[in-house]
C-alpha cells in the first residue's frame, strides 16, 4: 500500500510538471490569436463527488455575452448556460448528454464540486461542437473524464492530462488551482431541454435518464 501511494504521488508530480510545461507552451503559441478574439462565455471544468462510487466530470458553459451562442445547435441565451457530460447508456444510448447535470444539480452540489474556469470565444465554441462527433461514446477507459478533459483542452491554455478516473483528476485539478465554484449552477426544471447528442442532431432523452441517481 505504501509503495502504491508513493507511485501515485510521483505520478501526480510528473503530471503537474507536464501540465505546466504544456500550459506555458500553449500560451506562447496561442496568445496572439486569443487576444484577437472576443470572449463570449466562461467554460468550467467540473468534478463532482456526490456519490463516491460514481464521481463525475463535466463541462459547464455560461454565456457572458449580449447575444445568443450556439453549441451543436443548442441555443444558449445571454446569461444562461449549458452543461455537457458523457454517460453510459441510460435509455437513450451511451455518449454525450446536454443539461443532465443542470437538471440534477442540488444545493449540496456546491460542497462537493471543484471547478477550473477559462474564457472562450465563438470560434472556440465552434471547435467544441466539431469535437463532439468524435467523442459520442462511453466506456470504462474513455469515460466522462475523457470527454470533459478533451473539451476543456480544446479551449483552455491550462491543459489537463487524462488520468482515467475522476477521483485522480480531482487531485490534479486541485493542484492546478481548482476551487469550489464561485457561481451558482443554473438549476434546470424543464425536462424537454435535457437532450442526447446524436449524429442527426440533439434528441429528447429517455425519461429514465432524469430519474437516475447521480454523482453530481
Amino acid at each position: 500500500m505504501k509503495k502504491l501511494k508513493a507511485f501515485i504521488s510521483i505520478l501526480l508530480v510528473l503530471c503537474i510538471f507536464a501540465s505546466t510545461v504544456v500550459m506555458a507552451s500553449a500560451k506562447g503559441v496561442n496568445s496572439e490569436n486569443q487576444n484577437s478574439l472576443e470572449n463570449v462565455a466562461t467554460m468550467y471544468l467540473c468534478v463532482s463527488n456526490g456519490n463516491p462510487k460514481m464521481p463525475h466530470m463535466w463541462i459547464y458553459i455560461l454565456n457572458t455575452s449580449d447575444s445568443p451562442l450556439y453549441v451543436a445547435g443548442y441555443k444558449i441565451k445571454p446569461g444562461s448556460s449549458l452543461s455537457m457530460g458523457c454517460f453510459t447508456d441510460r435509455g437513450s444510448g451511451e455518449g454525450i448528454h446536454f443539461n443532465v447535470e443542470r437538471y440534477w444539480v442540488k444545493d449540496a452540489t456546491y460542497d462537493r464540486t471543484f471547478c477550473m474556469s477559462t474564457q472562450v470565444s465563438r470560434g472556440e465554441l465552434d471547435r467544441v461542437a466539431s469535437l463532439l462527433g468524435r467523442h459520442n461514446y462511453w466506456n470504462y477507459l474513455f469515460n466522462c473524464a475523457w470527454f470533459a478533459i478533451s473539451v476543456w483542452n480544446t479551449c483552455s491554455p491550462r491543459k489537463m492530462i487524462y488520468l482515467f478516473a475522476p477521483q485522480i483528476e480531482r487531485v490534479l485539478m486541485i493542484a492546478l488551482g481548482a476551487r469550489r465554484p464561485n457561481i451558482k449552477f443554473q438549476k434546470l426544471y424543464d425536462e424537454s431541454l435535457v437532450l442526447k447528442y446524436t449524429s442527426d442532431g440533439l434528441k429528447p432523452i429517455n425519461h429514465r435518464v432524469v430519474l437516475t441517481n447521480t454523482g453530481i
